[in-house]
């Protein structure tokens, strides 16, 4: 599988994944790692909000666990810092499906 939204000659889309499940979160970011993502991932809320005011983000992706008020302030926070940041909620099954359906979406 290649790299959706970006030429592989440019820089590498950026991933957060959110989850509460440590193993399955591993998991998924070892996994985007592996198909040519610069993912990262972060299992507390604190974490995640450093690394959206530090990194430029492309894509969060919310993952297993992570309670509505968690969610609710990620929606919030994030485009506050980047704008162009695509938010997406996702499940073991489906999230690399949401990710090229989110890079689909910013490409110009």
């Amino acid at each position: 599988m290649q790299m959706i939204g970006r030429n592989v000659m440019e820089e590498k889309t950026t991933v957060l994944v959110i989850g509460r499940h440590e193993a399955m979160l591993t998991k998924v970011v070892a996994e985007l790692n592996v198909l040519g993502y610069q993912a990262l991932g972060s299992a507390h809320n604190e974490a995640a909000l450093q690394l959206g005011k530090e990194r430029a983000l492309d894509v969060v992706l919310i993952g297993g666990g992570v309670d509505a008020g968690s969610r609710a302030l990620f929606h919030a926070e994030f485009p506050r810092w980047n704008p162009n940041v695509v938010l997406r909620e996702i499940f073991p099954h489906n999230y690399l499906q949401v990710l090229q359906s989110a890079m689909s979406t910013t490409q110009v």
